[in-house]
């Protein structure tokens, strides 16, 4: 489905979830969940090809961009609570069914 999607140019995920998936996998990345969840490992796949940042490309300007964002905004949280951002950490249990936060 997601290559379909791409081959017609649909975007069927947004650039904003994309960059936190690939944001979350950056920062967050050392857990089971990222390479046991289907759903989650196309989604990743269906980012780094639409934005271009697999492999040796030139990554697409403005996603890098928004990024780059999320990646500092989830270090910074990792450093002061060694949490995820609430609204990141329901994204994730609404689209994968699991989640960070354990409180």
């Amino acid at each position: 489905m997601y290559e379909s999607a791409l081959a017609v140019g649909l975007p069927i995920v947004s650039r904003e979830t994309c960059a936190i998936i690939c944001a979350m996998l950056l920062v967050w990345g050392n857990t089971e969940e990222f390479t046991h969840n289907h759903r989650l490992v196309c989604e990743l796949q269906y980012a780094q090809k639409r934005f271009r940042i697999e492999g040796s490309e030139s990554p697409d300007a403005d996603f890098a961009l928004i990024l780059q964002s999320y990646v500092c905004q989830l270090e910074l949280m990792q450093q002061r609570e060694d949490k995820v951002p609430d609204h990141i950490d329901a994204m994730f249990r609404e689209r994968y069914g699991f989640h960070f936060n354990k409180d």
